[in-house]
């Protein structure tokens, strides 16, 4: 996959953001942004301390995974864990 830089054709321009929650596990923050075509709209923005994800294989190649419910979806998923 290559690592395309933004143009003037697709930057998004920021003009302000204000801090919905501050927390030590996440800060959610609402962002003002333009489009590249003009259109202004507010986007949502988690941000999160960095964090470690682990791929665990047992001497079979089995992989642990997590069940867990993810609140926002409503929906219990199966995933890595992490830290």
């Amino acid at each position: 996959m290559r690592d395309e830089q933004p143009t003037e054709l697709t930057r998004w321009t920021i003009h302000g953001e204000r801090i919905v929650d501050d927390t030590r596990r996440a800060r959610l923050s609402i962002a003002e942004v333009e489009l590249p075509d003009g259109v202004r709209f507010e986007q949502y923005v988690i941000r999160a301390p960095r964090s470690a994800i682990v791929a665990v294989l047992d001497d079979r190649e089995r992989l642990l995974l997590m069940r867990r419910h993810r609140f926002v979806f409503d929906r219990w998923v199966w995933e890595l864990p992490r830290t």
